[in-house]
């Protein structure tokens, strides 16, 4: 083992791994680090079973569970957005949803899983082209470039919100995920 690489000691998890009390905000735990025979292994306890396992842990720390940043956004499902793309691409005669397809383009690729080829131009005016990294084939999609005003940009933005789930729409759904995952934690 080597002391460079911590990859397989890992994250906090959500409850104690000595009486699986389930953490909640603002709780506080210990992480214990312990030395086997096979390298490092990590457990989050509660303070009550921090008193029985102390003394046989290697290394420790206390933290405390935090809220969920709301400034740190939520990440978006890439295949998800491939998908959407593909179904807004494959309807060319409705301009909301060519709108709404060529932001879900920029942030494809932005997130480099399109690549932006030469723009090129048709008898409707400017079109976007693109194809998919991964793609054996290098079909190409050619997507027109709408004319986006502040309003329009407005509409589109809410839609994506509401379509993904983010700030300001949706909040149950952002609840019930929020009670899913593990909580986060800050060393002290």
């Amino acid at each position: 083992m080597t002391l460079g690489n911590w990859d397989h000691v890992g994250r906090p998890g959500a409850s104690c791994d000595g009486c699986e009390a389930t953490f909640v905000e603002l709780d506080d735990f210990y992480s214990l680090l312990f030395m086997g025979s096979d390298g490092l292994s990590r457990k989050e306890v509660c303070p009550d079973c921090y008193e029985r396992t102390a003394d046989e842990a290697f290394a420790f720390w206390k933290s405390t569970v935090q809220p969920p940043d709301a400034s740190r956004p939520r990440p978006l499902d890439v295949n998800f957005l491939v998908e959407f793309f593909e179904r807004l691409n494959a309807k060319k005669d409705d301009e909301r949803q060519l709108q709404i397809c060529y932001i879900v383009a920029l942030i494809l690729i932005r997130k480099k899983t399109l690549i932006q080829l030469p723009s090129a131009r048709n008898e409707n005016g400017e079109v976007l082209r693109v194809r998919f990294k991964q793609d054996a084939d290098e079909t190409v999609h050619e997507i027109p470039v709408p004319e986006l005003t502040a309003d329009k940009m407005e509409l589109i933005r809410d839609d994506l919100g509401r379509i993904f789930n983010l700030q300001g729409a949706g909040g149950d759904k952002a609840e019930a995920q929020k009670s899913s995952t593990p909580p986060e934690s800050t060393e002290s």
